[in-house]
């Protein structure tokens, strides 16, 4: 729904809502994966094995004689609410200018059809949050120029001062949505003395089974602009694993803990975008027929810094330390300053 409004000076305003639902979107859940708790039991250990330890997953699951069983619902939804607002002026006086912002926001349980969702947790708290592809903010002008100079009658001095044109975009744009949840899934690989996802490890197994642990959250992680930098993206500090919720004792005497933590899908943003491209021309006319145009562009032409990643995969140790070099700290940045110059002729 959307309204538009001639303004003056040729440009045309228009605001919009935009709105986008899906419903009955394919989910996959896993319908052969071990309840939680199930590698604790004592009728799970492994009768031949010296030290207590579980039989692997395969003996263990509700349908024995099959691996995961991936199991397809369409109960999904998804939604988008976006306020769009953009201003045109059509090319006049040697100047074309054209200014867009979106406001939005997208909610999803899975970015795609058929996403992975929770099989025993609410998948409402445990996959529903804004969509890896949200962006809150986007601003984006673009124009282009004529400059003054073609009017003049100097034949020497037209050639210098004439023929330029410069064009270029600008775009301001939020971060994506920073999730920890992709990190804590059913990985068998887990670092020796560390606490992990689940694994087959006894030693490194903190809830037997299941679909995932999130680490306990304890405050806001986000970081005000002035504090957040390269080695600090986010409060790193405020994340722990989870804290005993409930307990079952293993065939060792060992008492498990059967906690999934707090931690919401999303928690914070990464780094956004402010970019700007330029081009230059310098346009020739040689002959009647034949035309050169002399092209220089620059795509980040100010050189400005484009983080792109976070480290999100936290890994603490028995005594409840974070182990993990990269967590919170920015792994990666976009293209720096790119020029390139081309000759065009044209007959």
């Amino acid at each position: 729904m959307g309204i538009q409004r001639r303004i003056g000076f040729g440009t045309v305003l228009d605001i919009a809502y935009v709105g986008t639902f899906g419903r009955h979107i394919g989910e996959k859940s896993a319908l052969n994966n071990l309840p939680f708790g199930t590698r604790f039991l004592p009728s799970s250990w492994d009768p031949t094995s010296k030290t207590p330890k579980p039989l692997p997953d395969d003996f263990l699951r509700p349908y024995q004689g099959y691996a995961a069983i991936p199991f397809l619902n369409f109960d999904g939804n998804s939604s988008y609410h976006s306020l769009q607002v953009s201003a045109q002026r059509r090319y006049a006086r040697g100047l074309q200018l054209g200014a867009v912002y979106t406001w939005s926001k997208a909610m999803t349980y899975s970015d795609g059809d058929q996403g992975n969702v929770a099989t025993f947790v609410s998948r409402r708290e445990f996959n529903y949050g804004e969509a890896t592809y949200d962006r809150t903010h986007v601003f984006a002008v673009n124009y282009l120029w004529d400059v003054p100079g073609n009017n003049v009658s100097n034949k020497l001095l037209k050639t210098v001062v004439g023929g330029w044109q410069i064009s270029g975009i600008t775009r301001l744009q939020s971060g994506a949505p920073l999730s920890l949840a992709s990190g804590y899934g059913l990985s068998t690989a887990c670092p020796t003395g560390a606490v992990c996802v689940p694994t087959n490890n006894f030693g490194t197994d903190i809830t037997g089974g299941g679909d995932m642990w999130r680490p306990v959250l304890s405050a806001n992680p986000v970081l005000s602009s002035g504090a957040r930098g390269v080695d600090q993206w986010f409060n790193t500090s405020v994340f722990s694993p989870p804290a005993l919720a409930g307990q079952v004792t293993d065939m060792a005497g060992v008492l498990r803990v059967l906690a999934l933590g707090n931690t919401p899908f999303t928690f914070a943003r990464g780094p956004g975008i402010a970019n700007t491209d330029l081009a230059v021309f310098k346009n020739f006319h040689l002959k009647e027929r034949l035309n050169a145009q002399l092209r220089a562009e620059g795509y980040n032409a100010f050189n400005h810094t484009q983080f792109s990643t976070v480290g999100l995969k936290p890994v603490w140790d028995r005594s409840g330390g974070q182990t993990t070099s990269d967590f919170g700290k920015v792994t990666a940045a976009r293209d720096p300053r790119i020029l390139q110059f081309a000759l065009r002729l044209q007959f």
